[in-house]
């Protein structure tokens, strides 16, 4: 970016003190580069000896003339460290370049600072100069690229790796054996380059195990280009990982295994003694997780009452093979493809005759409620009996409801209630604070699961189905902060 030209001169004695004219990010204060070097123009020649991270500085946040002081009579403290961005410091006569080790968070506010520590002629900056600006997106900046497997930093990892996988920042060309290594203690490590778990990932495979007890990092470098053509932004400190002495070749442990089908869907929960990614497979068609985790939570379809031969893996990063579970028998499940959509359970109006529990026919034909229950956390309610025509929508709400009580979103017109004989439901109220529900046929086989817990909501907002499966990722804070009772 273009600089102001300076508009003061330095006093004829040589004595006037430094002052700060212009910055690069003056000009785009709102979209800056993540990873371009930041430009300051002063009034005067700096003395070198005085430029480094005491003196000019990047801020995560807002930071005011208190801080700058600080920095620049103390240092980092303990404080402020955790908000400095890594960079470096350079200059000649009056210009200085303030350079990211890694790329500043996209999408986020930034202070450069400029303390008393700098000096021009032994005289200090009067009062330090503070610049706020945002950061734009990461495809704003130069392609960048961070460890995804193994994570940035991680020790014990085994010799025997079978893949490591980066992501960069943006869509690049170029990349090849050539271009994107892995690095050792002895150099680059002969490894295979192809595509990863994401569109803009890579993998490279060695092809033996790895030196022992040694760093790694991946080095990128020409022809890799993003679209723009421009070159990859290389970070002062490359993320690396640490390997240990020895190769694994026992598979992952797969313990606590628990299936559930709901909402046409079969849902697997296990647990794994190292951090493995899962896979579940129903009579053959197999799911792939992609992260590595210690608690795996998979879901695919399988639709309401059909059954499934389950089979359960889990790999993790070395070259064992995976570990297993099955075939197990899919748990039963109902036929009726009804599904719970969206759940109020704190409503402005009385907390527990106004809370409601939304059914949804997802079928393509009417389907009965005759003889299901609805299963909270305190309790259970029968439904009464009434039929759901496709696609059909319906409230189950307590007996004291009120349609209109003048607080909360009232149900679309049309909206069938399905009134519980009890005045509360789950026999003692829903719980603010989270629960999981479930709608089953009166022998226990499971329509559907929905859970509130862990999401915060306001009052007279609603838990709303953002997936099909009953996953954890499918249940969220209704958009805008309210309600859509009886409607889509």
């Amino acid at each position: 970016m273009a600089l102001l030209a300076a508009g003061c001169a330095s006093d004829p004695a040589g004595l006037a003190p430094p002052n700060l004219i212009a910055a690069s990010v003056d000009d785009g204060a709102d979209a800056v580069s993540p990873t371009r070097a930041i430009v300051l123009r002063f009034s005067v020649p700096l003395d070198g000896d005085t430029l480094d991270a005491t003196a000019i500085a990047v801020v995560e946040g807002v930071a005011d003339e208190a801080l700058a002081r600080s920095l620049g009579r103390d240092g980092p403290t303990a404080a402020t460290r955790p908000r400095l961005v890594p960079g470096a410091v350079f200059a000649a006569g009056p210009e200085a370049w303030w350079e990211p080790l890694r790329p500043l968070a996209p999408d986020a506010l930034h202070t450069l600072v400029v303390t008393p520590a700098l000096r021009a002629g032994g005289l200090r900056l009067e009062r330090p100069a503070l610049r706020p600006f945002a950061t734009g997106d990461a495809a704003t900046g130069a392609p960048s690229w961070t460890l995804v497997a193994p994570a940035p930093g991680e020790a014990g990892v085994p010799r025997n790796l079978r893949a490591v996988e980066i992501a960069f920042s943006r869509p690049v060309t170029g990349v090849d054996e050539g271009s994107l290594l892995l690095v050792g203690p002895r150099g680059a490590v002969d490894a295979s380059v192809g595509a990863g778990s994401c569109a803009t990932c890579f993998s490279l495979s060695p092809r033996g195990p790895l030196d022992g007890e040694g760093m790694f990092s991946v080095l990128a470098g020409a022809p890799i280009a993003g679209v723009d053509g421009e070159a990859p932004f290389s970070p002062g400190d490359l993320p690396a990982f640490a390997t240990a002495a020895t190769e694994r070749t026992v598979p992952p442990a797969l313990s606590a295994p628990d299936l559930e089908t709901s909402s046409g869907c079969l849902v697997a929960r296990f647990a794994t003694d190292v951090a493995a990614a899962g896979t579940l497979c129903l009579d053959g068609a197999c799911v792939d997780e992609g992260a590595l985790v210690l608690r795996h939570e998979l879901s695919a379809p399988l639709g309401p009452g059909a059954t499934a031969q389950v089979r359960l893996a889990a790999r993790d990063l070395s070259t064992a093979p995976p570990g297993t579970i099955g075939p197990l028998p899919s748990p039963p499940s109902s036929p009726r493809p009804l599904v719970v959509a969206e759940v109020l359970a704190r409503p402005r109006g009385p907390r527990l005759a106004q809370q409601w529990v939304e059914l949804w026919n997802r079928g393509g034909a009417p389907v009965s409620t005759d003889g299901l229950e609805l299963h909270a956390a305190r309790g259970a309610n029968q439904l009464p009996s009434a039929l759901l025509a496709p696609g059909e929508r319906a409230l189950i709400v307590p007996a004291d409801f009120a349609p209109d009580d003048g607080d909360d979103v009232p149900p679309a017109p049309g909206t069938l209630l399905l009134r519980v004989a009890e005045r509360h439901l789950g026999a003692a109220g829903l719980r603010t604070g989270g629960e999981t529900l479930a709608i089953t046929e009166a022998d226990g086989r499971t329509l559907s699961r929905f859970s509130t817990e862990g999401i915060a909501v306001a009052p007279g907002q609603s838990v709303s189905r953002a997936g099909a499966c009953d996953v954890a990722a499918s249940f969220r804070a209704t958009p805008g902060g309210g309600a859509t009772p009886g409607a889509p």
